[in-house]
């Protein structure tokens, strides 16, 4: 907010406070803020974003109820009221707030259903599908990426190929599945297609590159280490340094598959290449997958250059004063 011109924060309080109608200057002022928070979140992850974006959300809500609207108006409020439940639900996740995120994300879809926007739809459930995977829930993941066909009734390809990523995610957890790794070849395709010929504004990140990022995932579940090393590699090479909390998730997925691969050394290096992201950015999620990835190295906890990314983790600890570094939750329990 300290950054907003005055004008800007002016009229953002007159709005909070509903002393004027609600027109269409007022909307592109929260649209432009909801903007910048998906790129705060990036950068900084959800703790700071979250407040702002609940408390954004609710004056939106509270618009939708007590102001008066034209038609027109209302409509891009209540596309409004979707972009920030899918914001928030998004925070939740990244904090493991499940719970949370899914009464946002439902909250969602109720919005997109009143919109009758089968692409709106289609996205949040492709959402809790990857939030289902994470929980380890694949059959409930699977359940939500059929819902496909909302994407396909869309007619947007940039949606389809989103929800074509999920439910190749979703295969080759639940069935191990190759079909997974056409279905990424699909989405990389329709991703290419719709190069600048999509309005869906929540899909500004998706390109024929950031689909092939799945592709690791997908071969990890599939048990092919050598391409799922290759994968990594070549997407860690092309990704921008903007990606700071996506290159810290990718990374962990490389250690991940080199562990498959036996190459323990190297698995040991990148974990504490990753770490080090986490020190600066308020994923839980992010967290949470380096002490998975650890838990994997296990078995050569005596491995020198074990010892090396537990003593790093350690110092870690020392200099973040974050309580999800904590010794005992961070490396894996003997």
């Amino acid at each position: 907010m300290r950054h907003l011109p005055q004008d800007d924060r002016d009229r953002l309080a007159i709005l909070a406070r509903r002393q004027n109608a609600v027109d269409n200057s007022a909307l592109d002022l929260l649209e432009r803020l909801t903007a910048h928070l998906w790129a705060l979140d990036e950068e900084l992850g959800p703790a700071k974003v979250l407040p702002v974006a609940e408390a954004k959300r609710a004056l939106v809500d509270d618009l939708l109820r007590h102001a008066t609207l034209t038609p027109a108006l209302r409509t891009r409020l209540l596309r409004l009221y979707w972009s920030l439940s899918h914001l928030t639900g998004w925070s939740r996740f990244d904090l493991l707030d499940y719970e949370g995120a899914t009464r946002r994300y439902t909250e969602g879809l109720a919005a997109a259903h009143e919109l009758r926007s089968p692409a709106l739809l289609a996205h949040l459930h492709g959402l809790l599908a990857h939030m289902a995977l994470y929980q380890k829930k694949p059959t409930v993941a699977l359940d939500h990426a059929f819902a496909e066909g909302w994407a396909k009734e869309s007619g947007d390809n940039l949606q389809q190929s989103a929800t074509a990523i999920q439910v190749a995610r979703a295969i080759a957890v639940a069935k191990h599945d190759p079909r997974a790794l056409r279905l990424l070849d699909r989405a990389t395709d329709l991703a290419d297609k719709s190069q600048g010929g999509s309005d869906l504004r929540h899909l500004f990140w998706l390109t024929p590159e950031r689909v092939a990022s799945y592709r690791t995932f997908c071969l990890i579940e599939l048990k092919r280490p050598d391409l799922a090393v290759s994968e990594a590699q070549r997407r860690l090479t092309a990704m921008g340094l903007d990606s700071v909390r996506e290159r810290g998730i990718l990374q962990l997925e490389y250690a991940l598959a080199l562990i498959d691969h036996r190459e323990i050394s190297e698995a040991a290096a990148v974990i504490g290449e990753a770490t080090g992201i986490v020190t600066g950015h308020s994923s839980t999620r992010l967290a949470h997958s380096v002490r998975q990835a650890r838990a994997q190295l296990q078995p050569w906890q005596d491995n020198r250059y074990v010892r090396d990314l537990d003593k790093k983790l350690h110092t870690l600890t020392d200099l973040t004063l974050m309580p999800i570094f904590g010794v005992r939750w961070l490396l894996p329990k003997s």
